[in-house]
Formats: C-alpha cells, structure tokens, sequence
C-alpha cells in the first residue's frame, strides 16, 4: 500500500532534486536537534540507557507519514511531496543501518 501511495505520483525531475534534498536535509536536521535536547533532557535526569537511547534514534530517524499524498489535496505539488517521501525513506534506511551498527557497539558511541 505505501508503494502504491508513494509512488502514484513519483516523479523523477532534474528540478526536484533541490527543493527535495533541502527539505529531507532540514527534517533531518531539525529532528536530531530535537534528538539530541531530549536526550541531554532525559539523560540529565536519569543515568544513560542504552535501550531508551536506542528507542529514542528509531523513533526520531523514521520518515515522515505515507498517509499525506492519500489525503492531502495535493494538486501541482504531489510530485514534489512523493519525491521527498521516497528520498526520506531512503536516508532513513541509512540510518537504520547507522542504528544496527551502534547497536552490536558496547553503548559507546560511534
């Protein structure tokens, strides 16, 4: 279902690839600041764990909700919106493999 909703109006333009990549470069960057505060936060309060940090990264590293194209009434801006959706995947299973890999560390971090 989330391929067919991501891709009903995926589009692959030379003019995209700018906007696209601003915006799934702000997201990420915004969301690892609010990451990184919430973490300072809560590790100030009680002692480092591993899992918590661990549910922290998953949960501020997935992409943003599929379900947007399906109901938002998108118009000219539906290929811009699908491109940023798949782009956003996509950096999203980087880090996840960024994830897998702190995970097997010995909680230090990378």
């Amino acid at each position: 279902m989330i391929l067919i909703i991501v891709g009903y109006e995926l589009e692959i333009k030379r003019e995209l690839f700018a906007p696209v990549f601003k915006t799934v470069l702000l997201r990420a960057l915004i969301l690892s600041g609010v990451l990184a505060l919430g973490s300072r936060i809560i590790f100030s309060i009680t002692s480092f764990d591993k899992m918590l940090f661990m549910a922290m990264l998953l949960m501020y590293a997935l992409p943003a909700p599929f379900i947007i194209p399906l109901y938002a009434d998108t118009g000219e801006d539906g290929a811009y919106i699908s491109t940023t959706l798949s782009v956003g995947t996509l950096l999203t299973v980087v880090f996840f493999i960024g994830i897998a890999a702190y995970s097997q560390t010995g909680g230090k971090y990378l």
